[in-house]
This record gives structure tokens, C-alpha cells and sequence, in this order.
């Protein structure tokens, strides 16, 4: 084998938006490379490409620098190892002594505990509470699951494979009593984990590749034109119920989450040289800017409310206490359906807006989906239905013109 080179390296391109970025190292010999992620995370500004090294000064940077010292020692040694074999090999055969060594010091609790440290450092500004909160549910239930299939407290990362997700399945399923819906939900996050081990290195193969998670066909619970007339006129004689009657169809007019709902202030409040009035606020499932506009009828509900405490525009009330009063509420105004406030966006987007010819791509701009797909897949039931109704009208119109 020809000389070794290792170079490390730290693309400009591929820094967050901290200014953070993974360092890879390259190794090189007798023209072939092979280039890996180190799952060592170093601010631009700190690395000295020329040097090779780390130049900030303090107690961190000396901790990053031995790591990186960590891996150049292990890359030697690996290429010592296959010297002594005496066997013909290459970069690749380093590399994946490297890589072995690694997968077998990593245990899967451990890589999860990074995620969770990676995560806890962004909370609000690439996550929120209630993603890290569930995030760390799904490690509880990778503990038990553990404990109860393999009699361990841990297991090494390299012992992840499809029989392992297949497993994991069935315990939620089984185990913990959850629907397909929510063992998908707890699968999806831990997939987040894994693709974290593939991007740093530390599984050359995705255990997820041939992983299928079975569908779930979800019926979505909305108001009818007729039940959304017959709540908004319904007068009950509890306040609170008015109250949370009047919540609810603010939100049916405007599409909002509860969460998002509830932290309006005058500044989500725009209006426009036209007049009409927009609520700008933050998506918390996205963390992405949305508009949408203020309709009258969510014009004439905020100015109906009295004594909301500054600065917000909404009374307070938990989303617990408003999903119980809906629940009451439906039964006394008669409507069959479990009620709660998510139903509120549900029917803003099937009643509001398709129901009254509004095309899916503003339709999904307005619900603040990232992609068209997302808003398809919702509601293309409920498009269909739209369509089917379209031909009918079109089918009466041709019909009279042929008489």
C-alpha cells in the first residue's frame, strides 16, 4: 500500500445555521479515498484548515482536538493491524476497522442521550418543548423495550437491524397497547436517532432500508356546512360554554393550532394597504412563518371578547378544559362526533375553504403545510368529494343545453 494520507475537513457548505459543522476526514492512498463523518461538531471559525488543528483556546476546543487526535490514533492503528496481517489492503479496509471500532463502544442509550443533548441546546429555535418532551418518551419506551426483549440495560449500536425495528413494533403494539398510528408516530423519531449514526459514521448500513411501517387510513373529523351553521347560532346557557363554542370557531375560521391560537397578540395582527387583516405567526410543528387572513367572522369573535389578559388575544382557558366542554357542548347541540379543538382546522380546511372552491395549493399554503403532498394526502378524500360534486353540476349545465 502506498502512503496514507489523512486529511480532515470542515465544508463551509455544510454548516448550520449556528455556524456549526460536521468534520469529515479523508483518508487517501494509491489514488482511492474513502471519506467518513467523525460525529465531531466544530464552530467554522475555529478550525484552521492549513494546521490541520483547532485554534480557539478553551476547554471545549481541547476536548474536540482529542477527539480528532482519538481518530487519527485509531486510523494508524488500524493500518498497523493490517501491516502485521500481511494481507493486500486499502483505505476502505481501514476504514472499516475504524468504523467497527466505533459501533462497538457506542451503545444505542448513548447515541440517543446525544440527540437528546443536540436537541435540548436548540429548544426553540429548532425544536419545541413538546417535540424534545416527546422525544424523550420514546427513550423510555427503547428502555423498557431493551430490558424486556434482550434482559440488558443497553445494547451496542452495530446489534440495530430490521429484526430489531420488527421487534420494537410488535412491543409497542403488544406491550404497550398503542394503535399503529402511534407506534408509526414513536418509529418515526427513532429513525431520526438512527439517521444520526448513518450520517456520523457509525453504521454503514441504515437498519431502516426495507423497513416498511404499515399504513393507517385515518378518518378526518370535521363540521359539515349544516353542523358548523347550527353550532355558531346555538345559544347556551352557560357562559363557558359560549365561550369555548366562540374559541372553537374563531379557529375554524382561521385554521389554527390550539398552541398557536392561544399565543396571538396584536403584533400576529397585519394589515394590509387593502384593509384586510392577516395573522402572521410561527408554525410550531415546522418552526416556519405562516399567513393567513383574518375572515369576518373571526374579525367579529375576537371583538366580542372582553378582559383577555394583555398581551394575548385569546381568553385563557386549557386545551384540557376545552376539549372537555366541546365534548358537552356536541352533546347538547347534537352533533354525533367526538369533538375537540383539532377538529377547528380540520373543518377550516374541508368547510372553509375546499368545500367552497378554494384549490388545494392555497389551501395548503394557508394551512401552513411545508409541501402540497402533506395537504393532499389529508384531504384528497375530501378533494374527491369536491370533484365528484363539480361533475354533477357539469353534467346538469350539459344536460339543460341539450334540451
Amino acid at each position: 500500500m502506498h502512503a496514507l494520507n489523512i486529511l480532515f475537513l470542515l465544508p463551509k457548505s455544510r454548516r448550520n445555521q449556528h455556524g456549526d459543522v460536521s468534520l469529515l476526514c479523508r483518508l487517501t492512498s494509491n489514488k482511492r479515498r474513502v471519506q467518513f463523518n467523525t460525529g465531531i461538531v466544530i464552530p467554522l471559525t475555529w478550525w484552521n484548515q492549513e494546521k490541520q488543528k483547532i485554534t480557539k483556546k478553551n476547554t471545549e476546543a481541547e476536548q474536540l482536538q482529542t477527539k480528532i487526535h482519538d481518530i487519527t490514533r485509531k486510523i494508524k492503528s488500524a493500518e498497523q493491524q493490517l501491516v502485521i496481517i500481511g494481507d493486500s489492503y486499502g483505505v476502505r479496509e481501514i476504514y472499516n476497522i475504524v468504523i467497527l471500532d466505533n459501533r462497538e463502544t457506542i451503545t444505542l442509550l448513548s447515541l440517543y442521550d446525544q440527540k437528546l443533548e443536540q436537541m435540548k441546546k436548540l429548544l426553540q429555535k429548532d425544536y419545541t418543548q413538546s417535540t424534545y418532551d416527546k422525544f424523550c418518551y420514546v427513550r423510555q419506551n427503547m428502555v423498557d423495550f431493551i430490558r424486556l426483549t434482550y434482559k440488558q440495560s443497553d445494547i451496542r449500536l452495530d446489534k440495530i437491524d430490521l429484526q430489531f425495528l420488527h421487534r420494537f413494533e410488535t412491543f409497542l403494539k403488544v406491550d404497550q397497547q398503542m394503535k399503529q398510528v402511534s407506534a408509526n408516530k414513536v418509529i418515526q423519531r427513532f429513525r431520526s436517532v438512527i439517521k444520526m449514526a448513518v450520517d456520523y459514521g457509525w453504521l454503514p448500513l441504515n437498519p431502516f432500508i426495507g423497513y416498511k411501517p404499515r399504513k393507517v387510513e385515518t378518518e378526518i373529523l370535521y363540521l359539515t356546512n349544516s353542523e358548523l351553521e347550527l353550532l355558531t347560532q346555538f345559544h347556551f346557557n352557560q357562559p363557558r360554554l359560549n365561550l369555548v363554542r366562540d374559541i372553537f370557531i374563531f379557529s375554524t375560521y382561521t385554521g389554527l393550532h390550539y398552541h398557536e391560537a392561544f399565543n396571538l397578540t396584536k403584533e400576529n395582527l397585519i394589515q394590509e394597504s387593502d384593509g384586510s387583516i392577516w395573522v402572521v405567526y410561527m408554525r410550531l410543528k415546522t418552526q416556519k412563518w405562516s399567513r393567513v387572513p383574518l375572515l369576518l367572522q373571526a374579525q367579529n369573535i375576537l371583538a366580542s371578547f372582553e378582559q383577555v389578559p394583555k398581551p394575548y388575544l385569546l381568553p385563557r382557558i386549557s386545551n384540557q378544559k376545552v376539549n372537555s366542554y366541546l365534548k358537552e357542548i356536541a352533546d347538547i347541540v347534537g352533533i354525533k362526533k367526538n369533538l375537540t379543538h383539532k377538529a377547528a382546522r380540520k373543518t377550516f380546511a374541508s368547510t372553509v375553504l375546499l368545500s367552497n372552491g378554494v384549490p388545494m395549493e392555497i389551501v395548503s399554503k394557508l394551512l401552513g403545510h411545508s409541501s402540497i403532498r402533506i395537504t393532499e394526502t389529508h384531504y384528497a378524500e375530501l378533494s374527491n368529494t369536491k370533484i365528484t360534486h363539480e361533475v354533477t353540476k357539469l353534467q346538469l349545465l350539459l344536460n339543460k343545453e341539450q334540451i
